[in-house]
C-alpha cells in the first residue's frame, strides 16, 4: 500500500467496511525488520524508520496543502522536549548534590584570621606566676608602737575635790577643808586648781586661829599674784585677823 492509500485514514474519509478490512490485513503485514531484511538481501541500502516516516508525512502533508504541517512540527517538538526531559530529568540534582557538599565542605574550612588567632590566644589560660619566699621583698622591721597610759579624768577629780573644800568652809568645817586640802596636795602637786587652793587654805588656817601660819601664807601669797579677785580676797582675810 502507498501513502495515497492512507490518505483517507489520515482525513477521516473512510467507512466501517474499509476500517474491518484494515484490521483484518494487520494478520498478513509483515515483521518490523522484514523490510530491511529484504532490502539488504538486494545490495539496497536499508533507511532507517524514522526517516522513512519523515518522508511519508512530507508526501502526506505536502498533498493535503500543508494544512497538518504545523501539527505534525508540534508533535515532533513535543517528542524532542519530552525525550530530553526523561533522560536529563534525574541528572541535574544528582549533579547539583556534590557541588552544594563541595560549597558547605569550603564552608566549613575556613582559613583563620587574625582576629580569630587573637581571641583564642585571649581564650587560653595563662599559667599564673609561682611566688616563692625568696622571690618576695623584705618587709621593712617596724617596732611596736609603745603602750601609753590610758587618759584619766583628773580634771574632774580635782574639780571635785576643790567643791568638797567650798562646801566645808560653806558649813564652818574648817578642820574639814583643811584635811581635804592636805588630800589634794598630795595627789595634784601642782593641779589645775593650786592658785584657788592656796586662798581656800589661807582662810581655812584663819578660822582654825592658825594666826600665824595664816599671814606667813597670806603675804607669800600677795607678792606673787597683787591683783585679781583672789588677791582681794587674801587682803580681806589677813586684815580680819588680830593684829600681831
Amino acid at each position: 500500500m502507498e501513502s495515497s492509500d492512507f490518505e483517507p485514514l489520515v482525513r477521516g474519509g473512510t467507512n466501517e467496511a474499509n476500517r474491518r478490512l484494515l484490521a483484518s490485513a494487520k494478520d498478513d503485514a509483515a515483521g518490523p525488520g522484514a523490510r530491511d531484511t529484504m532490502l539488504a538481501a538486494l545490495g539496497v541500502p536499508a533507511v532507517p524508520a524514522h526517516e522513512r516516516l519523515a518522508v511519508r508525512l512530507g508526501r502526506a502533508f505536502g498533498r493535503s496543502g500543508g494544512v497538518y504541517l504545523p501539527g505534525a512540527l508540534l508533535v515532533v517538538f513535543v517528542g524532542a522536549v519530552t525525550s530530553g526531559a526523561v533522560m536529563l530529568g534525574g541528572s541535574p540534582s544528582k549533579s547539583s548534590e556534590p557541588t552544594v557538599a563541595s560549597h558547605a565542605t569550603l564552608g566549613a574550612v575556613s582559613v583563620p584570621s587574625d582576629a580569630d588567632g587573637n581571641a583564642a590566644a585571649a581564650a587560653a589560660p595563662t599559667s599564673a606566676p609561682v611566688v616563692t619566699p625568696d622571690s618576695l621583698p623584705s618587709a621593712p622591721a617596724t617596732s611596736k608602737p609603745m603602750a601609753t597610759p590610758a587618759p584619766t579624768d583628773t580634771l574632774g577629780r580635782e574639780s571635785a575635790r576643790v567643791e568638797a573644800v567650798r562646801a566645808a568652809l560653806a558649813r564652818n568645817d574648817a578642820a574639814r577643808a583643811v584635811t581635804l586640802l592636805d588630800a589634794y596636795d598630795r595627789e595634784f602637786s601642782p593641779g589645775a586648781f593650786a592658785i584657788e587652793v592656796s586662798v581656800l587654805r589661807i582662810e581655812a588656817l584663819a578660822r582654825l586661829g592658825q594666826t600665824e601660819r595664816a599671814r606667813r601664807l597670806g603675804k607669800q601669797f600677795l607678792a606673787e599674784h597683787r591683783q585679781g579677785a583672789f588677791a582681794r580676797r587674801v587682803t580681806a582675810t589677813l586684815e580680819a585677823l588680830p593684829p600681831e
